[in-house]
């Protein structure tokens, strides 16, 4: 797997730990420096993922999320670590603002194979 194995289209289930959950769709392009983030079943929430940090040594990368939608029910501003378990798994831990000390949201992404 090339160094930027970030690149595709990544989908999973978000747990929140108030006990609600959601779909996500992550598509990302690190040649272009695009991370679009979309939260199907959040009545079509979605944003961009500004690329704060990238760990290349520990596959992992750290964003900031901006929400592109201002009508949407996501929370502007969280802090997103995404970490590689595998070629086609990674985990997704979500710190809301302005503390950034604790998950509030987690989940697995799985690689949409073409």
């Amino acid at each position: 797997m090339p160094s930027n194995w970030i690149n595709g289209v990544w989908t999973g289930v978000g747990y929140q730990q108030e006990g609600v959950t959601w779909t996500i769709r992550l598509t990302a392009d690190e040649n272009n420096n695009e991370f679009r983030i979309q939260y199907p079943s959040l009545g079509g929430s979605d944003g961009i993922w500004k690329l704060l940090e990238k760990d290349s040594s520990a596959d992992r990368y750290t964003f900031h999320e901006v929400n592109t939608q201002p009508g949407g029910i996501t929370r502007d501003g969280g802090k997103i670590i995404l970490t590689k378990v595998s070629d086609n798994l990674m985990s997704y831990s979500y710190f809301r603002p302005p503390q950034f000390d604790t998950v509030t949201s987690w989940s697995t992404l799985k690689r949409e194979l073409n």
